[in-house]
Protein backbone atom coordinates (compact mmCIF):
# COMPACT_ATOMS: atom_id res chain seq x y z
CA UNK A 1 0.00 0.00 0.00
CA UNK A 2 3.12 2.53 1.04
CA UNK A 3 4.44 1.93 -2.84
CA UNK A 4 0.67 3.41 -4.07
CA UNK A 5 1.24 6.46 -2.13
CA UNK A 6 2.33 9.87 -3.32
CA UNK A 7 5.76 11.03 -1.81
CA UNK A 8 3.72 14.22 -0.57
CA UNK A 9 1.11 11.73 1.15
CA UNK A 10 3.65 9.81 2.84
CA UNK A 11 5.42 13.43 4.03
CA UNK A 12 1.98 14.25 5.16
CA UNK A 13 1.38 10.69 7.30
CA UNK A 14 4.43 11.11 8.51
CA UNK A 15 4.59 14.98 9.99
CA UNK A 16 0.56 14.02 11.17
CA UNK A 17 2.57 11.29 13.27
CA UNK A 18 4.90 13.67 14.21
CA UNK A 19 2.69 16.43 15.03
CA UNK A 20 0.52 13.81 17.30
CA UNK A 21 3.28 13.14 19.29
CA UNK A 22 5.18 16.76 19.55
CA UNK A 23 2.65 19.27 18.68
CA UNK A 24 -0.69 21.13 19.94
CA UNK A 25 -2.85 23.16 18.13
CA UNK A 26 -5.64 25.74 19.29
CA UNK A 27 -7.34 29.00 19.40
CA UNK A 28 -5.56 31.52 22.29
CA UNK A 29 -7.09 35.00 23.07
CA UNK A 30 -4.60 37.36 22.42
CA UNK A 31 -4.68 41.20 24.03
CA UNK A 32 -1.85 43.17 22.38
CA UNK A 33 -0.14 45.72 24.90
CA UNK A 34 0.03 49.04 23.93
CA UNK A 35 3.04 50.54 23.15
CA UNK A 36 2.00 53.88 21.86
CA UNK A 37 2.63 56.74 24.95
CA UNK A 38 -0.82 58.42 23.57
CA UNK A 39 -2.63 55.44 24.50
CA UNK A 40 -0.89 55.23 27.66
CA UNK A 41 -1.78 58.00 28.55
CA UNK A 42 -5.38 57.65 28.45
CA UNK A 43 -5.36 55.06 30.64
CA UNK A 44 -5.62 52.19 27.88
CA UNK A 45 -3.25 49.27 28.78
CA UNK A 46 -4.35 46.18 25.97
CA UNK A 47 -6.00 46.91 22.37
CA UNK A 48 -6.77 44.86 19.61
CA UNK A 49 -7.79 41.61 21.42
CA UNK A 50 -8.35 38.55 19.11
CA UNK A 51 -8.52 35.40 18.97
CA UNK A 52 -5.42 33.29 16.85
CA UNK A 53 -5.91 29.61 16.04
CA UNK A 54 -2.56 28.21 15.82
CA UNK A 55 -0.07 25.21 15.39
CA UNK A 56 3.31 24.43 17.22
CA UNK A 57 5.67 21.68 17.36
CA UNK A 58 9.18 21.58 19.37
CA UNK A 59 11.80 18.96 19.68
CA UNK A 60 15.32 18.52 19.73
CA UNK A 61 15.83 17.73 15.97
CA UNK A 62 16.24 20.02 13.37
CA UNK A 63 15.10 17.88 10.33
CA UNK A 64 11.72 17.58 11.02
CA UNK A 65 10.86 20.56 12.53
CA UNK A 66 12.25 21.63 8.74
CA UNK A 67 10.08 19.66 6.75
CA UNK A 68 6.91 20.82 8.59
CA UNK A 69 8.20 24.69 8.16
CA UNK A 70 9.19 23.43 4.38
CA UNK A 71 5.79 22.03 3.77
CA UNK A 72 3.61 24.29 6.10
CA UNK A 73 5.32 27.99 5.63
CA UNK A 74 5.26 29.72 9.00
CA UNK A 75 8.15 30.03 11.83
CA UNK A 76 10.82 28.47 11.99
CA UNK A 77 12.83 28.76 15.67
CA UNK A 78 15.49 28.16 17.96
CA UNK A 79 16.70 28.28 21.45
CA UNK A 80 18.44 26.73 24.30
CA UNK A 81 17.56 25.10 27.14
CA UNK A 82 19.77 24.53 30.40
CA UNK A 83 21.28 21.48 29.32
CA UNK A 84 22.72 22.98 26.24
CA UNK A 85 20.71 21.27 23.78
CA UNK A 86 19.13 23.34 20.78
CA UNK A 87 15.42 23.38 20.68
CA UNK A 88 13.90 23.70 17.07
CA UNK A 89 10.58 24.97 16.85
CA UNK A 90 7.64 25.80 14.38
CA UNK A 91 4.16 27.69 14.39
CA UNK A 92 2.34 28.61 12.07
CA UNK A 93 -1.11 30.65 12.40
CA UNK A 94 -4.50 32.18 10.68
CA UNK A 95 -5.00 30.98 7.37
CA UNK A 96 -1.50 28.94 7.08
CA UNK A 97 -2.65 27.31 10.76
CA UNK A 98 -5.69 26.28 8.65
CA UNK A 99 -4.07 24.80 5.72
CA UNK A 100 -2.03 22.87 7.90
CA UNK A 101 -4.52 21.89 9.94
CA UNK A 102 -6.59 20.63 7.01
CA UNK A 103 -3.96 18.49 5.71
CA UNK A 104 -2.89 16.62 8.94
CA UNK A 105 -6.29 16.18 10.61
CA UNK A 106 -7.38 12.87 8.25
CA UNK A 107 -4.40 11.27 9.53
CA UNK A 108 -4.07 11.80 12.98
CA UNK A 109 -4.45 10.12 15.63
CA UNK A 110 -4.37 11.71 19.03
CA UNK A 111 -4.47 15.17 18.06
CA UNK A 112 -7.87 15.43 16.51
CA UNK A 113 -9.76 17.50 19.16
CA UNK A 114 -6.78 20.33 18.77
CA UNK A 115 -6.80 20.52 15.08
CA UNK A 116 -10.73 20.21 15.09
CA UNK A 117 -10.73 23.29 17.35
CA UNK A 118 -8.93 25.24 14.40
CA UNK A 119 -10.55 24.12 11.97
CA UNK A 120 -14.22 25.07 13.99
CA UNK A 121 -12.68 28.75 14.23
CA UNK A 122 -13.14 28.90 10.28
CA UNK A 123 -16.17 27.65 9.89
CA UNK A 124 -17.69 30.15 11.97
CA UNK A 125 -19.50 33.59 10.82
CA UNK A 126 -16.59 36.33 11.12
CA UNK A 127 -18.45 37.97 14.36
CA UNK A 128 -19.14 34.89 16.37
CA UNK A 129 -15.85 33.77 16.41
CA UNK A 130 -14.98 32.88 20.27
CA UNK A 131 -14.04 29.71 21.16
Amino acid sequence: MLSMMSNQNVNLVYLAGLFDGEGNAGVWHIERKVSNPARLASGRKTISPRDVPALQLKMTDEAPVKLLHNTFGGCFFTYKIPSGKTVYGWRTSHRKAEIAAKALRPFVLVKGQQLDKVLAYYNQPKQRREL
